[in-house]
């Protein structure tokens, strides 16, 4: 018998992809901060990183649904975003959060929706500044 077991812990991430360059030193000690944590609390598993983030990879209405899968398939979302509420415009960070802290996503026409089981638990959590 194993010692120690490896267990895969999946970490998304979505956010949005213009981050003002004032905001990025804390962004990133945020980001250092929460991985280093999970790293202490999961110390026997492996981290496999699951992002929809891309400069140019496809048109804006993309990113929604590709933020939501991110948010469906992770154990852990990091959400690098400004807190904001989305709009049927947006590109979907606010609704790939929503859907990580909540189990809810209201898509735009012609998109997919899927929403968490009732009772199911979510370890997505809020970061209050």
């Amino acid at each position: 018998m194993k010692s120690e077991a490896w267990i895969p812990i999946v970490v998304g991430v979505t956010g949005h992809r213009s981050i003002r360059q004032a905001d990025r030193p804390a962004l990133y000690a945020a980001v250092r901060e929460e991985l280093s944590k999970l790293r202490a609390r999961c110390s026997h598993s492996l981290f496999v990183m699951l992002s929809s983030l891309a400069e140019g990879a496809g048109r804006d209405f993309e990113f929604r649904p590709a933020g939501i899968f991110v948010a469906a398939h992770s154990h852990v979302v990091l959400a690098l975003w400004d807190g904001g509420s989305g709009t049927e415009a947006a590109c979907g960070t606010a609704a790939a959060a929503d859907f990580a802290l909540n189990g809810s996503y209201y898509p735009i026409s012609g998109s997919f929706t899927r929403k968490c089981p009732p009772g199911s638990k979510n370890t997505a959590r809020r970061r209050s500044s």
